[in-house]
């Protein structure tokens, strides 16, 4: 602990102010001293941490959702689900209310399937994957990883502190973060970044998913559902520390809710927009913030055409209208409503119709009733719920794995904040896997829905072309 530098005790929570660099490494060198600068903390840990354990939700410093990112390094324990029994035990754990600290402590990821065994993704593997290697990496459920300490990095005003259990875990986390500073400060010459590089990048054939497309439309024409959500896959093989592709991921679209777990030979790497669910276990409100419409970024936002758009605001107030119900339903809040309708939020590349609900959970209620009956989100799936499903495993080709599930944490309060997994790539020790897809509904034109998901696809392609790949389609 720094000298003079008094913790702070909070409920259950100790925490203190951190600064990059200690007292005695200040003015020697070339590091900002006086603040955090999230992008270059993550480096470090790419050149100097290569294979440990690493968890962080990255925030870009927007309201409401991006304020914060927090970081963990090695975890006190972790805990995975490999059936959906299993994914509810680990959630009642992981929600349990047994200490007053609002700090997040437990940090993972619910995959699209986790709830349930009979979706698509349970079956998945032995269906034909059109971009899959030999290589068959399995991935849980449900993992989520247990910290003693945290550091919380306030994007704002680009000051940090560290959280935890008590003075031992702060004093233990502490000096492995200064262990990664002192080593780069000492390497003028990243040696990681080097042994990176890019090859084999395929995507889904478009007129593939331009037939699912109007596979999909003609069953919605027929009365079979109202609207569901299709995804295609890309895919590339990657060489070197994921972290390096996640920053480059990071560079080229900012989003508030920022993901990145390295566990194994395995990573998941999220850049979402999406809020899926805010719990204040203390209050008790709980808030969802679905997303249905998208288009490229340009122009002065407050004339967006997407406000003004009939097709996308049907297709918004569409799954809105049942979200509302759902979050009814699962809270036991008949009252819960929407609070801020037709919001157009701008991000790097896209823009989007965003609605916010509220609820306030019943005292009977909780996060394991709650969450299982609003997963997998229904903005990434569509209405009528199971008819969607049936339809996503009938026409999607490849197993979504973690995408159009949820990232986020949960505090020792029974405290939780969740985005929906879009946007989001899985790394297999060998090769990164992607989808972008879109909500279609009757009216849908299925080439726009085609060049939706290469908007999309963005997050990732642009991140592809920094290390260079020539395009294959399958």
């Amino acid at each position: 602990m720094e000298r003079g530098v008094k913790p702070c005790y909070q409920a259950d929570m100790r925490s203190r102010p951190f600064r990059l660099l200690a007292p005695a490494q200040m003015g020697q060198v070339a590091h900002e001293a006086r603040g955090i600068h999230t992008h270059s903390l993550l480096r470090m840990f790419a050149e100097h941490s290569e294979g440990s354990e690493l968890t962080v939700l990255d925030g870009d410093g927007s309201v409401p959702h991006g304020e914060k990112t927090y970081l963990a390094l090695e975890p006190s324990r972790v805990v995975e689900a490999w059936t959906a029994e299993e994914a509810r035990r680990l959630l009642a754990e992981i929600s349990r209310d047994n200490q007053r600290s609002p700090r997040p402590r437990a940090l993972g990821f619910f995959a699209f399937d986790a709830f349930s065994d009979g979706l698509v993704e349970s079956r998945g593997h032995l269906r034909s994957d059109p971009l899959q290697t030999d290589r068959v990496t399995r991935i849980p459920k449900a993992r989520f990883a247990i910290h003693d300490a945290i550091l919380e990095i306030d994007e704002m005003r680009g000051t940090a502190r560290l959280l935890g259990d008590h003075e031992a875990a702060l004093d233990a986390f502490e000096a492995r973060l200064r262990h990664v500073i002192a080593q780069s400060a000492s390497d003028e010459t990243p040696r990681s970044q080097n042994r990176c590089g890019i090859s084999a990048f395929r995507e889904e054939a478009p007129d593939k998913h331009l037939e699912a497309i109007r596979e999909a439309i003609a069953l919605i024409e027929r009365g079979a559902l109202c609207q569901v959500n299709l995804a295609r896959p890309y895919r590339a093989v990657w060489t070197g520390d994921p972290l390096w592709f996640y920053l480059a991921m990071r560079e080229v679209s900012p989003v508030p809710c920022g993901f990145f777990q390295r566990f194994g030979k395995q990573a998941i790497l999220g850049r979402s927009m999406e809020n899926f669910l805010l719990f204040d276990a203390e209050s008790r409100r709980l808030r969802t913030s679905p997303i249905k419409g998208t288009r490229a970024s340009g122009g002065d936002v407050e004339a967006s055409p997407l406000a003004g758009d009939r097709r996308e605001l049907k297709e918004h107030d569409l799954v809105l209208e049942h979200a509302l119900k759902e979050l009814r339903e699962a809270s036991g809040d008949a009252h819960a409503r929407i609070v801020a309708p037709h919001s157009v939020e701008r991000f790097s590349v896209l823009e989007h119709l965003i609605s916010h609900i509220e609820a306030r959970v019943a005292e009977d209620r909780s996060l394991r009733e709650i969450l299982p009956a609003l997963f997998p989100p229904l903005s990434v799936v569509g209405i009528p719920r199971q008819a969607a499903l049936t339809t996503i495993e009938r026409l999607e080709r490849a197993p979504r794995g973690v995408y159009c599930g949820a990232y986020g944490y949960f505090s020792a309060r029974g405290d939780a904040h969740l985005a929906v997994a879009i946007r989001t790539a899985h790394f297999d020790g060998e090769s990164l896997s992607y989808h972008a897809g879109g909500g279609l509904i009757a009216d849908a034109d299925p080439v726009a829905e085609l060049e939706e998901t290469r908007l999309k696809a963005r997050a990732f392609v642009d991140a592809v072309k920094k290390f260079g790949s020539s395009r294959k389609k399958s």
